[in-house]
C-alpha cells in the first residue's frame, strides 16, 4: 500500500514526437485516467497523466488546469503540450498537431448559442513560447479570489489580455 500522500504519475516519453499529451486527475478520475492513458498507448503517442490533490469541489478542481499545465510547460521546456481532459480517449493519430505553428490551438465557440465561454479548454495544444508562457500566467492570476469561478472564466479574460499578442489555431 502507498502512503496517502503520493500521488500517481503515468509517463511515457519514448516517441519522437514534438508534443506530449498531459492530462491531471483527481483520485475519483483515476478509471478514467487509466482509459484515457490505454487510448494514447494505442497510438504510441508521449504522454504525462498525474494524479492530484482533490480540492474539495467541481470548481476548484477545474482552476488546476492552469497551474499543471505552467508546470507541464515548465517541465517539458523542450516539447510543445497538448492538454486533453482526462474523461476523454484518443481515437486517432493526432497529425494534426504536429503542424500547428501557432502559440495555441483551441476551440473557439464563437459564443454559439448555448456556449457559455468564448474558449472551450477541454483540448488546448499550447505550443512552448514565451507568449504561451505569458498566456498560462495570466490565467492564473485571473483566478484570484473567485470560488464558483471555473478554468474557463479565467481562460476566456487571459484571452483578452493577449488580444493581438498571442497567435491562435482554431481547434476543429
Amino acid at each position: 500500500m502507498k502512503p496517502s500522500n503520493l500521488m500517481n504519475i503515468y509517463q511515457n516519453l519514448s516517441y519522437s514526437r514534438n508534443f506530449v499529451i498531459c492530462a491531471f486527475y483527481t483520485p475519483s478520475y483515476h478509471t478514467n485516467a487509466l482509459n484515457l492513458k490505454e487510448s494514447i498507448e494505442q497510438f504510441s503517442l508521449n504522454y504525462h497523466i498525474e494524479e492530484v490533490k482533490d480540492r474539495g469541489y467541481w470548481e476548484a478542481n477545474t482552476r488546476i488546469k492552469p497551474e499543471f499545465l505552467q508546470e507541464c510547460l515548465n517541465r517539458f521546456p523542450n516539447q510543445n503540450i497538448l492538454y486533453i481532459d482526462t474523461d476523454a480517449c484518443v481515437k486517432d493519430e493526432l497529425t494534426f498537431f504536429d503542424t500547428i505553428t501557432e502559440d495555441i490551438c483551441i476551440y473557439d465557440t464563437q459564443r454559439a448559442v448555448g456556449m457559455s465561454h468564448q474558449y472551450l479548454a477541454s483540448t488546448i495544444f499550447l505550443k512552448n513560447t514565451p507568449n504561451t508562457h505569458e498566456l498560462v500566467s495570466l490565467w492564473i492570476q485571473n483566478q484570484q479570489g473567485g470560488v464558483t469561478l471555473v478554468d474557463q472564466d479565467s481562460l476566456d479574460k487571459a484571452m483578452l489580455q493577449m488580444k493581438g499578442e498571442i497567435s491562435i489555431k482554431p481547434l476543429p
